[in-house]
């Protein structure tokens, strides 16, 4: 019985250690694809409505707003099947929408995904990204 308490709680905390318990993964920013640290409270970020992007700094933040689609993959990965069926909002307008295999996306280099409602909103998204970005706070409008 001691045994098997003790190989329970050493997995236990072997998946704690690793993540595997759904504890949330760190972002990666999408410039150096490093990983942000969220502990502080300047962390630098923007969003396209839902869809947050996390940076290690406020000049990878400035870098990737002046070439946004200098970062977005020209392949993406195969669609991640946990994603099937969530809710998620389209990067221009905000439209909750379901993930389908035939969701309209761009993936930025960190494999993070940005969804799209109909073609014309991925067409406008291409043709001027940073029209889309919604900044969150006071200290995030004044960098961009």
């Amino acid at each position: 019985m001691m045994r098997c308490i003790l190989a329970l709680s050493l997995v236990l905390l072997v998946g704690l250690s690793h993540g595997l318990l759904g504890a949330p993964a760190t972002p990666l920013c999408p410039m150096s694809l490093k990983p942000v640290d969220m502990t502080g409270d300047s962390v630098a970020s923007i969003s396209f409505h839902a869809n947050k992007i996390y940076f290690c700094c406020n000049g990878c933040l400035k870098t990737f707003v002046q070439n946004i689609l200098d970062y977005v993959k020209d392949t993406p990965d195969p669609l991640d099947p946990a994603l099937l069926g969530t809710q998620v909002e389209c990067a221009v307008t905000g439209t909750r929408m379901t993930v389908s295999p035939s969701s309209l996306r761009l993936q930025l280099d960190n494999g993070q995904d940005l969804f799209f409602h109909t073609p014309h909103c991925l067409k406008n998204f291409k043709h001027n990204p940073s029209a889309y970005i919604t900044a969150q706070s006071k200290k995030e409008a004044d960098i961009l």
